[in-house]
């Protein structure tokens, strides 16, 4: 049960990375710069994916 949570977990942080964090941030980067954007929209789902990953591959 606890793979199938992860890994469940491990998709949705991907899905929000591809259809809502990296566009912000490619529209933030356009606007303000490189050092003027809030990377947490993509830092803290990848951070939670990776994590997702681990805990279903420490599973096996």
């Amino acid at each position: 049960m606890k793979k199938k949570v992860c890994l469940v977990v491990a998709i949705v942080m991907l899905l929000s990375l591809l259809f809502n964090g990296i566009p912000t941030v490619a529209a933030g980067v356009a606007a303000r710069g490189v050092w003027g954007v809030n990377y947490g929209i993509v830092g803290f789902p990848l951070l939670i994916g990776l994590a997702a990953l681990y805990f279903y591959r420490r599973e096996e």
